[in-house]
C-alpha cells in the first residue's frame, strides 16, 4: 500500500478539468526534461527486470514496455493507520505478467482499469518509498486475461517483502471482521502470524458468521511500511469476494459447546497465532469496559481483551469466546466476544499473605493483601498508591477520569486491606519480578488502622500555635478574629483552586513540571530502595520556534497537544509517567526500565511523532515535525542525586540535536561528557525540513 501524508482536505475545490490540464502539462514537461536522461537507456519487457533494480537504478528512469494483467485496482485505498494527517486517496493498482507483479503510480482523478483486463502499458521506473513501481503510466486495454496461477508462500516470506504485489494463496482462519466506508476488512490467522485481507465492497455481501471460519484467499501480497520503508504489515489486497472461499464454516452456535475449564490454558503453548477460538465461562472480577476484563472459576483467573461495551458487574456468569495467546508469560484470550449468562454475588477475593503474591499462583486472581500506605500519587487518568507488605513494595492504581475524592482522605503510614486483580510482572526469562494490584473503585480500599495524630511534630505545633494566640490576644484580639476569619476563607478558597490545576499543565492536560518534581523524588527514592532501574527521557521538539514564527502560536499550541497525546500512547505501562518539561520540552519518567527498554521505547516515541505527519496550511512539502530525546537510566549509585540523572538525560538530548536531530541517544554513564561526544561524533544530516 502507498501512503500520502497531508492536510485532508486541500485542493478539493478545484474542478476536474483544471486538474486534468495541470497533469497532463506536468507530465509533458517532467518528459521532456528526463528524456535526454532515458534516451540511452534499454527498455524494459518485464516486471521481473524492473524488480531485479537497485533503488538507485530504478530513479534512473528505464522505460517500461510491457503487456499484464490487472490483478488489483481501487480509486482509493483504505485507512490503515490511525494517523492525524493522514490521506488515503492514492489509488491502488497492481499489474503482473509472466515473470512477476508491480505496483503502478496512478495520480488521484487518474485513468481507471478493472481487475481481470490485460492492458499494454507504458511507462517509467521509480523506487521513492517501499520498492520499485511504473510511475508516469498509459495504457490500453487489449482484452481480458485469467489471474495469474498464484503460489501458496509463507508467512515468514510475506513478512520479508519477498512476496510484495505478487499473487498469492493463503489458508487461515479469520479472526475478526471490520468493516470501513468502501471496504471490508479482515484480520486472518495464518501459520507464523497474521495479516488483513483487503476486499472493496460491492453489491455481494459478505458470507455469514466469517469469524472463527477456515478460510482460502487469494489476491495481490502487499506491505504496510512507515516513513522510513519498514514493513509494520502484511496486507492481502483481494480484488473481489469471488477470491475469499470458505473452507470451513464456523460453528452456528459456537456457545453450543461446553466450556473449556480456565486452568486448561495454564498449559496452552501455541504455535504463533494459528487456531481456533475456545469457549470458557466464569464469573467476572474485573472489568474495563471496551478494553478487558477478568473472569475467575473459583481457582483460576484469566485475562479477556474485548472491544464490546457490554455492562456487567462483578459476580456476573459469562460465556467468552476468544482466540488464546501468550502474552508476557501469561494465557490471554484475544478478539473475544462476552456473553451474560447470569447474575451472580460478587466473588470472594482470596486472602494471601503479600509475599506469597510473587510465587505466581495468583496471577490474575481477585486477592485482598493488608499493606501500608507510604505514598499516594493522584493525577487524573491513573491514581496510584505506593504500598509496603513483607519487605515488599507494591503499586496498586485504578483507572479514573479525575481523582477520587475517597482516596484523598486516606493517610500515609495508615494499614489499609486492598482488594484487587493480583498482575505479576516477569523477567524476559518468565521468573516473577513484582506484582501490581488492579482496583476498580476507592470502595476496594479499606482502613484498618489510622497512624497516630500525636506526635512530637504535632505537640511542637500546638505550643508554639498557643504562645502566638497569648500574645496576639493581649492586644489584638479585635482585630486579629476580623483577620484571621477573611484570610481563612481566601486560604480555603486558594487551596481549593491550588488543588485543582497545580498539578496539571493548562495547554496539554498531562501533568507539570511541579508534579514531574514530586514524582521524580517518589520513584528516586523507591528505586535506591529496592535496587531497581529509574529511566528518564527528555523530549525536545525539534525547531519549535520556527514553527511558531511560520504558524503561529495557535499551531503551536496544537502541535503541542498532538505530541503529549503522542506521548502519553507510547508510555503504556501503569509506572509509566508523562509530563511537560518546560515550553517545548516533555519528560518520561520510566520506572523498572533498563537502559535497553528505555532507549526502545524511545524510539517509538520518535517514530510515532514521526508518523503524526503534523502539517501547517502554509507549510510547503517535505518531512513532518520531529522530536529528538535524551535517555538516561540509574541503578544504585550510579548517579548521586535525581537532579543528576535530569542532568544526563539533557546531556544526552544536547549531543541528539548535536548528531542532527529527530534521533534518541542514551547517556553511557558517569563521567562522559556531551561536549566530548560532540567533537568525536560528526553531527548526522538535519532530516527535518523546520
Amino acid at each position: 500500500m502507498r501512503i500520502i501524508y497531508s492536510i485532508t482536505g486541500q485542493g478539493r475545490q478545484h474542478q476536474g478539468w483544471v486538474f486534468l490540464l495541470a497533469f497532463f502539462w506536468t507530465a509533458t514537461l517532467h518528459g521532456r526534461q528526463s528524456g535526454a536522461a532515458t534516451d540511452n537507456l534499454p527498455v524494459l519487457k518485464q516486471v521481473e527486470q524492473i524488480r531485479r533494480l537497485t533503488r538507485d537504478e530504478a530513479n534512473r528512469g528505464y522505460p517500461v514496455q510491457l503487456q499484464a494483467v490487472v490483478t488489483y485496482y481501487t480509486a482509493a485505498g483504505p485507512r490503515l493507520l490511525p494517523l492525524e494527517f493522514y490521506s488515503s486517496a492514492q489509488p491502488d493498482m497492481f499489474i503482473q505478467d509472466s515473470t512477476a507483479g508491480i505496483w503502478v503510480h496512478v495520480p488521484p482523478g487518474g485513468p481507471t482499469a478493472i481487475p481481470g483486463q490485460l492492458i499494454e502499458i507504458e511507462g517509467i521506473t521509480e523506487e521513492p518509498d517501499f520498492g520499485q513501481q511504473i510511475t508516469r503510466a498509459r495504457w490500453k486495454v487489449v482484452g481480458q486475461a485469467p489471474m495469474p496461477a498464484a503460489h501458496r508462500p509463507s508467512f515468514d516470506r510475506m513478512a520479508a517483502t519477498a512476496e510484495d504485489a505478487q499473487w498469492v494463496e493463503v489458508d487461515g482462519i479469520v479472526r475478526a471482521v471490520e468493516e470501513q466506508s468502501g471496504f471490508h476488512l479482515l484480520v486472518v490467522a495464518v501459520n507464523g502470524g497474521w495479516l488483513r485481507a483487503v476486499i472493496p465492497e460491492t453489491d455481494q455481501a459478505l458470507p455469514e458468521g466469517l469469524t472463527d471460519a477456515e478460510v482460502r484467499i487469494r489476491g495481490v501480497g502487499g506491505a504496510l511500511f512507515n516513513q522510513k520503508n519498514q514493513l509494520i504489515g502484511v496486507l492481502l489486497y483481494v480484488p473481489s469476494l469471488k477470491e475469499l472461499h470458505v473452507t470451513q464454516p464456523a460453528r452456528a452456535d459456537p456457545f453450543a459447546g461446553a466450556a473449556q475449564p480456565l486452568s486448561s490454558l495454564q498449559q496452552f503453548t501455541p504455535e504463533g497465532v494459528y487456531g481456533h477460538r475456545i469457549h470458557v465461562r466464569g464469573a467476572v472480577s474485573f472489568q474495563r469496559p471496551g478494553s478487558f476484563l477478568y473472569i475467575s472459576d473459583g481457582t483460576t483467573g484469566l485475562r479477556v481483551e474485548t472491544n464490546q461495551s457490554i455492562a456487567l458487574r462483578a459476580g456476573d456468569v459469562v460465556d467468552v469466546l476468544g482466540f488464546p495467546h501468550l502474552s508476557k508469560f501469561r494465557p490471554v484470550l484475544d478478539d473475544a466476544t462476552v456473553r451474560l449468562i447470569d447474575h451472580g454475588p460478587p466473588p470472594t477475593p482470596i486472602v494471601v499473605p503479600g509475599r506469597q503474591l510473587l510465587e505466581g499462583e495468583y496471577d490474575s486472581a481477585l486477592v485482598t493483601i493488608e499493606v501500608r500506605l507510604l505514598e499516594k500519587s493522584l493525577v487524573p487518568r491513573r491514581q496510584t498508591l505506593m504500598l509496603q507488605t513483607d519487605g515488599l513494595i507494591v503499586n496498586a492504581s485504578m483507572e479514573a477520569a479525575k481523582p477520587d475524592r475517597a482516596l484523598f482522605s486516606l493517610r500515609d503510614g495508615s494499614r489499609i486491606r486492598v482488594t484487587g486483580i493480583c498482575v505479576v510482572e516477569k523477567d524476559e526469562n518468565g521468573r516473577n519480578q513484582s506484582f501490581e494490584l488492579l482496583f476498580e473503585k476507592a470502595g476496594d480500599i479499606a482502613t484498618i488502622q489510622k497512624p497516630p495524630w500525636w506526635t512530637l511534630q504535632h505537640a511542637l505545633q500546638a505550643v508554639g500555635i498557643m504562645m502566638l494566640l497569648v500574645v496576639a490576644a493581649a492586644a489584638w484580639v479585635l482585630v486579629l478574629k476580623r483577620r484571621v476569619k477573611q484570610a481563612s476563607s481566601q486560604l480555603r478558597e486558594a487551596n481549593r483552586d491550588l488543588t485543582r490545576l497545580s498539578n496539571l499543565d493548562g495547554l496539554t492536560g498531562i501533568a507539570n513540571r511541579r508534579m514531574f518534581d514530586q514524582t521524580l523524588e517518589i520513584e528516586w527514592n523507591r528505586a535506591r530502595l529496592i535496587g531497581t532501574h529509574l529511566s528518564l527521557v527528555l523530549v525536545d521538539i525539534d525547531h519549535f520556534k520556527q514553527l511558531n514564527d511560520a504558524a503561529g502560536h495557535q499551531m503551536g499550541d496544537q502541535c503541542l497537544k498532538l505530541i503529549a497525546a503522542e506521548l502519553e500512547r507510547t508510555a503504556k505501562r501503569t509506572t509509566d509517567f508523562v509530563a511537560r518539561f518546560g515550553g517545548e520540552e516533555f519528560v518520561l519518567i520510566l520506572p523498572g526500565a533498563d537502559p535497553l527498554q528505555a532507549a526502545q521505547l524511545a524510539e517509538s516515541a520518535r517514530l510515532g511523532v514521526e508518523r503524526l505527519g503534523i502539517r501547517y496550511c502554509n507549510q510547503l512539502a517535505g518531512a513532518s515535525v520531529t522530536i529528538s530525546l535524551g535517555i538516561a537510566s540509574a541503578i544504585g549509585d550510579l548517579f548521586p542525586t535525581a537532579e543528576a540523572l535530569v542532568g544526563a538525560a539533557d546531556g544526552a538530548l544536547y549531543v541528539a540535536k548535536h548528531q542532527g536531530r529527530n534521533r534518541a541517544v542514551s547517556h553511557p554513564g558517569p563521567g562522559w561528557d556531551p561536549l566530548l561526544e560532540s567533537c568525536f561524533s560528526p553531527p548526522a544530516p538535519d532530516r527535518s525540513s523546520v
